[in-house]
């Protein structure tokens, strides 16, 4: 039988197939004999047409007296590559009709395939035939799972027709695998975005259990320029699967670098934002590079991507739309049954300052343990400060969050927080103090407990962090401590209505030391809203720095001694007002490049876009803190999980019925952000070179 040139879905089939048995850098004996295999009959040019020909030939590496038992390892290793390429075709709408001829020997005389062998790389659209594939096949070779829970079928069928995804399931719905699966199944490399570093290294533990261990994770935690540099020659090479960054990273030359490279070359696979509400909560604060996303998608060749979240509300889901330029084909959001978590019993108790730590103390002395969040990592109810006074009376509580503390070195730190996580994990009575940073990287299913001290930052926030409790279904407590000393100014200072200079006023004239939950709470968010003039005053400082922005060209910018969020929400700002066409991240603390377009900046441009973070997200955080605050005056828990599935259910229903009001802004705000996607499109076409790939 003759072999014949293969077609463009066969190769990505093969290739494809080649992803998953090579998802282990240990693969398994069965898994090195059928990669034998498949290099046999890639080497032969055999075609998929041809499968049922295919017969294995040999004993691979055994002894002469043992060669009848190998070759019947290398009879059942065939036996499941046919039909792990059968179930393939299918996915990828190759008709095979069964042929009779010869067999077709494949040589079985090597227990692996070369080295540095691999089918020829390949990228693929849309999968038209993907829900006729037997999904539950893959769904238990890859993850040893009978059965999709309910959303996760869907949301993947939508990655593999390449199709975008706004994936709202609630914790523990297994939004991870939904990405997992359906970045297996197509070539290329998956690149997934995560907030923090817990994140990151929770899901390269989830998929190392599930033995896939060809994942990289570069964080600020990789140190050493080689591991970096390993990492990068991974991604461009396409030598992962799974590729894991911080936000930040797509605003570094030399991921850039990589990426373009894998790219061209092996491909991205689909594009996942993980936790994606931390775009919207957290990129117009602190987090600027979460705005710039839509860009980065656009550098990948626009792959399908999906934006998981537990909670997002209706204004989150908008927001997080037009900023990664989420295509809007039919049913964009997959929806689970709703946050409602029947094994949390959450319980509210309003209390005086100095109750508080008599109060936690007495929570956890039953020895169970758990997770005790905090706002802040510093000051007296900073994590570092609660979890002193926990040791002191005799529970051996750890400590993690984000920034390393004050004395202490930024490697020491991250060492010292890994082996606190790593503790938290296996400790028969886990118990820890910690900021947001880990609420969002907690995968412990016996966590019988959580602590909120103090006030979290609105509803969405508390449910993601109390949710980390009970994964195993079985019954958790999830309590809220907080103090409100003065309600009615509580009330005026959280009405979005205030202006608010009104509360930068306040605050600069009351000493933090006399401060109760809201207080706190308030002066963390005038911390990242500084006020108009004081932003305008940044940007200033920062044209100044550039020097005259008529002259197009590049610039570097030294500015060790300014918090890195502070100079770059003042460069986002310039290159949404046009004066960049776009700026980097330096390895070097404090340092950036930014390319002028020499149109210069008008002041009324960028005063109109300061202005849009103070008429609308920084009173709608404000607002969002007083819905929580209200729900928690009840001090009933069964009133707070109303609240959290009615905020839920408002999000649900956002695309299908919105207020008229809503919809207004909505529309005002919809052009906003096309121009701002438009705009990004632009100038990634012009960086990258030629029109971006849809």
């Amino acid at each position: 039988m003759e072999a014949r040139l293969r077609s463009h879905q066969e190769c990505a089939v093969l290739s494809t197939a080649h992803k998953i048995l090579t998802r282990s850098r240990r693969p398994s004996r069965g898994q090195r004999l059928q990669r034998s295999l498949l290099f046999a009959a890639d080497a032969c040019g055999l075609t998929l047409a041809q499968l049922d020909c295919w017969e294995a030939w040999g004993a691979p590496g055994e002894h002469p007296l043992e060669r009848a038992s190998a070759a019947g390892e290398a009879q059942k290793a065939l036996g499941d590559l046919r039909r792990m390429l059968k179930e393939l075709c299918r996915l990828y709408g190759i008709a095979l009709t069964p042929m009779q001829g010869p067999p077709l020997p494949l040589a079985a005389l090597k227990e692996d395939a070369p080295r540095n062998w691999r089918p020829v790389s390949v990228s693929v659209g849309a999968l038209p035939c993907a829900a006729s594939a037997d999904l539950e096949y893959f769904l238990h070779l890859l993850f040893g799972k009978s059965a999709f829970k309910p959303g996760q079928r869907e949301a993947v069928l939508r990655l593999l027709r390449g199709e975008d995804a706004w994936v709202l399931l609630p914790t523990g719905g297994g939004k991870s695998l939904i990405y997992q699966l359906a970045g297996l199944l197509r070539p290329g490399v998956c690149v997934v975005v995560e907030p923090t570093i817990a994140l990151m290294e929770d899901q390269l533990a989830g998929l190392a259990r599930a033995g896939i261990t060809r994942a990289e994770a570069l964080s600020s935690a990789v140190s050493e320029p080689e591991e970096r540099l390993k990492m990068l020659r991974s991604l461009a090479r396409g030598d992962c699967a799974f590729f894991y960054v911080a936000p930040e990273r797509f605003q570094s030359s030399s991921f850039r670098r990589a990426l373009a490279a894998a790219s061209a070359g092996p491909g991205i696979a689909l594009c996942a934002i993980d936790e994606a509400h931390c775009l919207s909560e957290w990129g117009h604060d602190f987090r600027t590079a979460y705005l710039r996303l839509g860009e980065g998608l656009l550098r990948m060749g626009r792959p399908p991507t999906a934006a998981l979240s537990a909670t997002a509300s209706s204004r989150v889901q908008e927001d997080v739309v037009r900023h990664l330029g989420l295509r809007a084909s039919s049913g964009l959001r997959v929806r689970g049954p709703g946050p409602a978590r029947k094994e949390l019993r959450l319980h509210v108790r309003r209390c005086e300052e100095r109750e508080k730590h008599l109060l936690l103390r007495s929570l956890l002395m039953d020895e169970r343990g758990g997770a005790v969040f905090c706002p802040h990592a510093e000051g007296p109810h900073g994590v570092r400060s609660i979890a002193a006074y926990l040791r002191a009376t005799g529970l051996p509580a750890d400590v993690y969050h984000g920034r390393p503390p004050r004395g202490i070195e930024a490697e020491v730190w991250r060492a010292q927080r890994s082996r606190a996580a790593l503790r938290f994990s296996l400790a028969p009575v886990p118990l820890l103090a910690a900021t947001k940073a880990f609420g969002l990287g907690v995968d412990r299913a016996d966590l019988r407990r959580t602590v909120h001290y103090g006030l979290p930052a609105s509803i969405e926030a508390f449910w993601q962090e109390a949710g980390r409790a009970g994964r195993d279904g079985r019954c958790a407590d999830c309590w809220v401590l907080f103090s409100v000393m003065d309600l009615r100014r509580a009330r005026r200072l959280l009405d979005a209505r205030t202006p608010h200079e009104e509360i930068l006023r306040e605050l600069r004239g009351s000493s933090s030391a006399n401060d109760d939950d809201v207080l706190r709470m308030l002066r963390m968010h005038v911390s990242g809203f500084r006020g108009m003039e004081q932003e305008l005053m940044d940007i200033g400082e920062i044209i100044g720095r550039l020097g005259a922005l008529d002259r197009p060209g590049p610039r570097e910018l030294l500015l060790p001694g300014q918090p890195p969020a502070l100079v770059e929400r003042a460069l986002y700002a310039l290159l949404r007002a046009g004066a960049l066409l776009d700026y980097c991240s330096c390895r070097e603390p404090g340092t950036f490049r930014a390319a002028l377009s020499g149109r210069g900046a008008c002041e009324e441009e960028l005063r109109r876009i300061v202005s849009e973070r103070y008429r609308v997200i920084e009173p709608e955080r404000r607002a969002a803190l007083l819905e929580l605050l209200e729900a928690c005056l009840l001090e009933d828990g069964a009133a707070l999980a109303a609240a959290a599935v009615r905020r839920f259910q408002e999000g649900n229903s956002a695309s299908e019925s919105k207020p008229e009001s809503e919809a207004q802004d909505s529309r005002r705000s919809k052009k906003f952000g096309e121009l701002v996607f438009s705009f990004a499109e632009s100038i990634c076409s012009r960086r990258v070179g030629g029109q971006p790939r849809s």
